[in-house]
């Protein structure tokens, strides 16, 4: 464990466990807990933050499982391709720890890639 000084002004120390990588950072009123890019296929293909499991529903809807344990998050989902796209946070609870974001076009759900981040208290 390293304990490393703040810069002048500010109070506290940052301790660091291990290596320091985007996975050990944590804010504890708040920030980034995963981020990626989902393929049409489901597959997440870029992380940012911790790992979470991600499968296709169904034709344009995608579940991101997460095991925060409380409902003190924001899940933002873009699509790649974003004319003519919308993308839509379905549904999530803290109990099931689980989000589904799905696409749509022409109001009809499809298969397209979205970004997504999600945001959490820890």
């Amino acid at each position: 464990i390293s304990k490393l000084p703040l810069p002048a002004g500010t109070k506290g120390n940052l301790i660091l466990k291990g290596d320091l990588t985007t996975d050990s950072i944590i804010c504890k009123s708040g920030g980034l807990y995963s981020g990626g890019v989902i393929n049409e296929y489901g597959t997440v293909t870029r992380w940012v933050g911790r790992k979470i499991t991600v499968w296709k529903v169904s034709t344009g809807r995608y579940k991101l499982s997460h095991n925060l344990g409380h409902i003190n998050y924001v899940v933002q989902a873009i699509p790649v391709h974003s004319s003519d796209n919308n993308c839509f946070v379905i549904d999530g609870t803290e109990t099931a720890h689980t989000v589904e974001v799905g696409v749509q076009w022409n109001s009809s759900w499809t298969n397209r890639a979205i970004h997504f981040v999600i945001y959490a208290q820890q």
